[in-house]
């Protein structure tokens, strides 16, 4: 009798349970520059978590670079709650990018929602270092083609980020 009264008090407990989910999502960065416009390759990218820290220095941590050829590769981990038994991978996520050679004062945000296999292409709006709320920045968003792929709970992204041409 007891151990049927426990079981009944902890199966609400089991089913309706969550947790933290962290997540160590893969990123492969080409940049497409038909234009020039960032001079020669390579060039000088790097993802952060812009919460973390808003500063050069602090995007300075991931850098590596970028080349045709040889795209930047990269990790970022997320935290997203989860059910006790749901294995799926995070349902979004953000990182900052930072590409001093086409914009120094400041990150690109890019944010995902990711479909395992499917490619689309987005807008990465630009966010000053000072600035949490820029007003009108006179910077041209970056936009980027996304392929992503399911990993044991992960990401991997595919990504070429599209540089406008000067205008």
């Amino acid at each position: 009798m007891r151990s049927r009264l426990l079981w009944v008090m902890l199966t609400p407990l089991l089913v309706s349970g969550c947790g933290t989910g962290v997540f160590v999502h893969r990123f492969e960065i080409a940049v497409s520059d038909p234009a020039g416009r960032l001079g020669s390759f390579p060039v000088e990218i790097g993802i952060f978590n812009h919460t973390m820290g808003r500063s050069e220095d602090w995007a300075r941590k991931t850098a590596g670079t970028a080349a045709p050829g040889a795209p930047y590769l990269g990790q970022h981990r997320s935290v997203e709650s989860k059910m006790v038994l749901d294995s799926s991978p995070a349902t979004r996520v953000a990182v900052s990018v930072w590409l001093p050679a086409y914009e120094k004062a400041g990150f690109f945000q890019l944010i995902l929602e990711p479909r395992a296999g499917a490619e689309e292409t987005i807008t990465l709006p630009f966010v000053p270092w000072g600035d949490p709320y820029p007003e009108g920045s006179k910077v041209l968003p970056l936009s980027a083609i996304v392929r992503s792929e399911a990993d044991d709970g992960a990401w991997i992204f595919h990504i070429t980020l599209e540089v406008p041409p000067a205008g």
